[in-house]
């Protein structure tokens, strides 16, 4: 019997030396313990979030190359005719930025903040690098939403934020942002190389990539604040911009193995997936055949050697019907944050809208008789997109020639530019009616239609740009029973928010439609 009691309380000896207090007990074996993940990896983890969120076609998350019309469903049909509920795509959306991107970029400036062995130039550096990522992840929930939890959001003793006023927050982080890219001292190094998926330690970079977001925030209130939006964009463009396509805000890296796939192949492409969801839509095929657009071969595949778009918001064989191009979906593809011809164009409408910028600025390969005009921009634009897909086309070198070509095209040409509007109805032949509109003389129109192209496979921002500046020309879904339908302005709240957090969502949904929560009202910037 002592032999027995003897090896019973052996185990608990052994147990109980190993602790110190009951505490010890008390420890989430889900979580890392404080300290024991480097910061400049939760700022590689918020970098790749953001950018995953951001490429996945997914329809429960992000539905906005169907919106714009970049893309057609085979059978799935709530999605492209805007149905945000029998899905949880704002949920998706919004605990994605929040939860995988903000809060590990809290994290991490509380960890770097605290580390007293580091250099403190680069903790600045580091700093301001995570305060720039920032202010681009809020003003993506600001024009996602509008209002939105924000002052006392990522608190973990408050469940219950209430909402802040949209501009207010943009605003704020407009502020934030000139802070950070003044902190950033391109003499000393920042986020550890191995973790920065966006320029590998180059604070250079960064500090352009933070011009550049400056002047995309900047022309965002364009319409709704002139005045500052003309400072901001001209401080942004004389302290130095994204400039090249090497330049570009891009996260790689992606694999050909699942999960470090990009999720573009997980949802499009075998082995990832056997499912046949996706096709193009006709509405920018058509623009891509009329203009003989030469980016058409490295965007979309051919059925019998042409480009046959699919009918956005109804049902579309997949076999007879273009899908996107290898390039888009393999599984080792680039997701494009922030690029240079995005740059270009911001600058060709800041000019256009009369905001004095340098002649330095932009306008890598246009000749400089051409001078910082709106028209030269607007070419930089182009040729950057062309010369970006080129490369990855592996023609490079034909680029330029291509440019030129497209360029000489009187419907594409600055002074001269014709938008092909698509019309949307099941009626009509697969390729859909087109109408040719002269867009001569609308700098709106004339950039946002080319600006549009070059947004191809970048749904969200595509569709920002198509609400801030009316173009293209998008028809709805449409047809004899679907009469009401409009193109969403705004997602709609997560169904969370109501029922977990109702007042405050109460008090922010009034602005938007009231108790419906509609996606219809404009956001405090979209004045047209």
């Amino acid at each position: 019997m002592k032999k027995i009691l003897v090896l019973l309380f052996l185990p608990v000896m052994l147990v109980t030396s190993c602790v110190d207090t009951l505490d010890d007990y008390n420890i989430s074996q889900k979580n890392a313990p404080t300290g024991s993940v480097p910061p400049s990896m939760l700022v590689s983890n918020a970098i790749r979030n953001f950018a995953d969120q951001m490429a996945s076609p997914s329809v429960n998350s992000n539905n906005f190359r169907l919106y714009v019309q970049q893309w057609a469903t085979t059978t799935y049909l709530d999605e492209p005719r805007y149905n945000l509920t029998a899905r949880t795509i704002p949920q998706t959306w919004w605990q994605t930025y929040y939860r995988d991107v903000l809060a590990d970029l809290r994290e991490a400036k509380k960890l770097i903040t605290a580390d007293l062995l580091a250099v403190p130039a680069v903790r600045q550096n580091q700093l301001a690098q995570i305060a720039i990522f920032e202010a681009y992840t809020w003003s993506v929930l600001v024009n996602t939403f509008g209002d939105i939890p924000y002052s006392q959001a990522l608190d973990y003793t408050n469940s219950l934020p209430v909402y802040d006023d949209a501009q207010t927050v943009f605003y704020d982080q407009l502020t934030k942002l000139d802070a950070a890219i003044a902190a950033l001292t391109t003499t000393s190094g920042g986020i550890v190389t191995a973790n920065d998926l966006l320029y590998a330690g180059s604070v250079t970079n960064w500090k352009k990539f933070g011009n550049s977001i400056k002047l995309k925030m900047a022309m965002v209130i364009a319409d709704s604040d002139p005045a500052k939006s003309k400072l901001l964009a001209e401080q942004a463009a004389a302290a130095g911009l994204i400039s090249a396509n090497t330049e570009n805000a891009r996260v790689n890296g992606y694999t050909t193995s699942a999960p470090n796939n990009n999720p573009i192949s997980a949802n499009t492409i075998s082995p990832f997936t056997t499912r046949q969801d996706f096709v193009v839509g006709r509405t920018i095929v058509n623009k891509v055949n009329n203009l003989a657009d030469p980016r058409g071969t490295y965007w979309f595949t051919t059925v019998s050697g042409a480009f046959v778009g699919g009918n956005t918001g109804f049902s579309n064989t997949y076999a007879t019907t273009s899908k996107p191009s290898s390039l888009v979906t393999v599984a080792t593809a680039e997701t494009v944050i922030l690029d240079y011809a995005e740059v270009e164009f911001l600058l060709a409408e800041a000019v256009a809208r009369g905001y004095t910028i340098p002649a330095t600025a932009g306008v890598t390969g246009v000749p400089t008789s051409a001078g910082a005009t709106a028209e030269a921009h607007y070419n930089a634009g182009i040729a950057a997109s062309i010369a970006y897909w080129f490369g990855l086309g592996g023609v490079a070198t034909t680029a330029a020639a291509a440019t030129n070509a497209y360029l000489l095209n009187p419907d594409v040409a600055y002074t001269t530019a014709s938008s092909y509007v698509t019309s949307n109805t099941p009626t009509n032949t697969q390729q859909g009616q087109v109408t040719k509109v002269s867009i001569a003389g609308n700098f709106r129109k004339v950039i946002g239609e080319q600006k549009y192209l070059a947004l191809n496979n970048r749904g969200f921002d595509a569709w920002t740009e198509w609400r801030r500046l009316d173009a293209p020309t998008l028809i709805p879904v449409n047809s004899a029973t679907l009469t009401t339908l409009i193109i969403p302005n705004r997602l709609i709240y997560p169904v969370s928010e109501q029922t977990q957090n109702g007042s405050a969502w109460a008090v922010a949904a009034a602005k938007y439609g009231g108790a419906a929560d509609t996606t219809a009202p404009k956001l405090f910037w979209d004045k047209f």
